[in-house]
């Protein structure tokens, strides 16, 4: 239990000789001995393994409590006083694709060393997830920490980011990315078309080769609006747009980009 009350996957009656989630790794030594977790993926490198940490990308204890009650640790909740679910939380540990992804094209994406890694030579790659378990939810964020590895020059458009609302047969959906133009360098937001064509509004600030970001898109109720956000350099942009489409996920253009994780919150109303 947490220290509201919520079941987390930890415990500190257990005995530390058995196996209570038959993981295969002892109590005593599991970094969540109620929730099976073989690989012991700890992205944060705190005390609790990823599938039972309510906010994996922070070791700051603080950041892990729960002050609502929803699973969803107060230094990772979009909304710390409404009913917030963790979707995804992926830090690729495993060195394989996530089960029930789509990612495309297949050849181009590798899986090394904890990371999720995509080759330029394609015009657009993706890794998405389906529609949350909690339905098709109004209200989503996604975030992701990704290395700018290469930006295709001479391209019309090129860059990296993450994407919501996407169709992952016909590639297109809306997008939250860092990357450039024949012309411009931007960060920023994009409602991206099967034809490669966009419209939003779109944030400044320079880009730069091997640069790290935390880019987090959120959408803010069933009418379409979106923000994106670079939280290194709080670059800003937003749009208004109306897409059925429910995949989330990576999304990339004539770029090569390193991902460390990925993390899904929805909130159903």
């Amino acid at each position: 239990m947490s220290g509201d009350g919520q079941t987390d996957g930890m415990s500190i009656d257990s005995n530390p000789a058995l196996d209570d989630d038959g993981d295969g790794v002892a109590n005593g030594q599991d970094n969540c001995p109620q929730k099976s977790n073989a690989n012991q993926a700890n992205e944060d490198m705190d005390t609790r393994g990823d599938v039972c940490d309510p906010c994996p990308i922070s070791p700051v204890v603080d950041d892990d409590n729960d002050g609502d009650g929803d699973g969803v640790g107060n230094g990772c909740d979009p909304e710390p006083t409404a009913q917030n679910r963790m979707e995804v939380f992926e830090g690729f540990a495993n060195n394989a694709a996530p089960t029930g992804v789509t990612f495309v094209p297949a050849s181009s994406w590798s899986f090394p060393g904890g990371f999720a890694r995509v080759t330029a030579g394609t015009s657009r790659s993706w890794l998405m997830w389906p529609a949350p378990s909690s339905g098709n939810a109004p209200h989503e964020l996604v975030m992701a920490k990704l290395t700018v590895d290469q930006i295709t020059n001479g391209v019309p458009v090129t860059g990296v980011g993450i994407a919501q609302r996407f169709d992952a047969n016909a590639g297109e959906g809306i997008v939250c990315w860092m990357g450039q133009t024949d012309t411009t360098v931007m960060r920023g937001i994009k409602v991206w078309f099967t034809q490669d064509t966009f419209s939003g509004n779109f944030g400044g600030g320079a880009y730069f080769q091997n640069q790290t970001a935390t880019l987090a898109l959120t959408r803010a109720g069933g009418q379409g609006m979106y923000n994106c956000v670079d939280l290194q350099t709080n670059v800003s942009a937003n749009t208004s747009f109306t897409f059925t489409n429910s995949y989330s996920g990576l999304f990339l253009h004539n770029a090569s980009a390193t991902y460390q994780w990925v993390m899904i919150i929805s909130r159903p109303q």
